[in-house]
């Protein structure tokens, strides 16, 4: 194999991220993008949108946390880090009275970032905020596994409150109205458990019906999961939810929906990083003695622990299948995960119904992050055991250089958003939110390297992926909304960064 060019200059990666990140003020730098985004709001019309947000701040603050670690952290660049961490707030409190917090991945992307108030090296990153985001990060796990609305809804102030949205029945959105959303969501891995409730007739109208319905062996109803441990992006139903609930509420049934009812690939992602997270921050609680705020409302190693072993139990069930079957497609050079579980369990005479949506050949560069993200942290953890897939964090790496070019963008040799050769999925039909994928990923392979330092060592020796980590990290895209396009290049720039110093 040829080694990479030894003279390749880093802090290029370091220069063009200062540059894309720029100033409130600058037009078309993620500074001026994100704080107008966080801070937007006009009484019942515009809100923050709360995912978007939440994804984007994560890499706000590790934007921070490699200038700090570059020692390029100047008083300019603090100066910017305490605005834009103050904008971040606005931008969750408001999009959630805002009505623009749905599905569990909305939550769950605030609350990785939020979880990084625990780590002792993003510290000075959240300043004065620290201890806000310590208490979100516990309140969103609370919503996100257990379906505790109503502790993120009390935590909101009376006077944000007050500038709620309106529904679209032209009722005033309440703290009442989300904290009565734990009585039907009880948590993003819990979706099959609670129609399980319904089978024996015992369960609500609405659990009886969706068991009788959910397990009739016809290809059309059938939505029995493979594996267990996995994760919902959101509940599924054969009756409408709460007007407004989610953006499926008046029809929740997978036969009918394309998006949101279903194990996707991210919310298995989003849900084991989360929970790794919260068990280094458990970890170093016991191991500093700390206490106080937040910090006494963790959970113990073991309780994360167990959860976290569920999903990635769940996510090896799904990677060690072979062929069609398999959540992975082996390529030449590397793998890519699918956007979702390709089918589910059999039925009684042999056969697994396909899920709706499933497109076997497309593929979502975020996806790719989160799961090589989240089984690098899980694989940092005491006994982890993964068997088959162990391996699929450098497989995953490798298979996004290799196989996610952006040349639809025009820009074969930059990492993509998304691979949909036929246009045809979920994922092409909802561009703006998946014109993201390639800034997720590349948070990813920071994540990964921060890590572990050697994750990087096979790419560094690779010249096609140091040349297309290179053109990434030091180029502007041209895919994604206003927000996505600077957030893209910003971490494609610090990713590069630490994959190739």
């Amino acid at each position: 194999m040829v080694l990479a060019d030894p003279k390749l200059e880093v802090s290029q990666f370091i220069d063009f991220a200062k540059k894309t990140m720029g100033k409130i003020g600058d037009e078309g730098s993620l500074a001026d993008a994100f704080a107008s985004q966080a801070g937007q709001f006009s009484l019942e019309a515009e809100y923050p949108n709360f995912w978007q947000v939440g994804c984007v701040f994560d890499t706000v603050l590790d934007y921070f946390l490699a200038l700090k670690e570059a020692g390029e952290l100047d008083p300019d660049s603090a100066k910017l880090m305490e605005a834009l961490v103050a904008k971040a707030v606005h931008g969750y409190q408001y999009g959630i009275v805002g009505l623009m917090a749905a599905w569990y991945d909305d939550w769950s992307w605030w609350g990785i970032a939020a979880s990084k108030a625990f780590d002792p090296d993003y510290t000075e990153v959240f300043g004065d905020k620290l201890e806000f985001f310590q208490t979100a990060a516990i309140d969103l796990w609370g919503l996100v596994d257990d379906g505790d609305f109503a502790t993120i809804a009390n935590r909101i102030p009376d006077a944000i409150w007050a500038n709620s949205a309106l529904q679209s029945n032209w009722v005033k959105f309440t703290r009442e109205i989300l904290s009565a959303r734990g009585q039907l969501h009880i948590g993003t891995r819990n979706s099959w458990a609670l129609i399980e409730r319904g089978a024996d007739g015992q369960g609500t109208p609405r659990q009886n019906a969706d068991y009788k319905i959910f397990t009739n062996q016809m290809v059309d109803v059938w939505a029995v999961p493979r594996f267990p441990g996995g994760c919902w992006q959101y509940d599924f139903s054969t009756l409408p939810f709460p007007v407004d609930d989610g953006p499926d509420a008046g029809d929740p049934n997978p036969a009918n929906n394309t998006l949101g009812v279903f194990q996707v690939t991210l919310m298995s992602g989003l849900y084991l990083s989360f929970c790794c997270s919260l068990i280094a921050a458990a970890s170093r609680k016991a191991t500093e003695k700390l206490s106080g705020g937040a910090w006494d409302r963790l959970q113990s190693v073991e309780t994360y622990r167990q959860k976290a072993d569920e999903v990635a139990a769940f996510l090896a069930s799904w990677l060690n299948l072979t062929g069609s079957d398999s959540l992975a497609t082996e390529f030449a050079h590397g793998k890519l995960v699918h956007e979702r579980t390709p089918t589910y369990a059999p039925f009684d005479t042999g056969g697994c119904p396909p899920v709706e949506g499933y497109f076997p050949n497309a593929y979502w560069g975020g996806d790719q992050g989160l799961i090589m993200g989240a089984l690098a942290q899980y694989a940092q953890l005491p006994g982890a055991n993964l068997p088959d897939a162990g391996s699929i964090p450098a497989d995953l790496l490798q298979g996004v250089f290799y196989n996610m070019p952006a040349s639809n963008w025009s820009q074969p040799n930059m990492v993509g958003p998304y691979l949909d050769p036929t246009n045809s999925s979920p994922i092409s039909g909802d561009s703006n939110d998946y014109g993201s994928g390639s800034g997720v990923f590349w948070r990813y392979v920071m994540r990964t390297c921060r890590a572990d330092p050697a994750f990087g060592n096979p790419a560094r020796q690779d010249p096609h992926i140091v040349n297309m980590a290179t053109n990434s990290g030091t180029l502007d895209n041209d895919w994604g909304n206003n927000l996505f396009q600077p957030f893209n290049t910003v971490a494609a720039a610090i990713g590069a960064w630490y994959l190739l110093k």
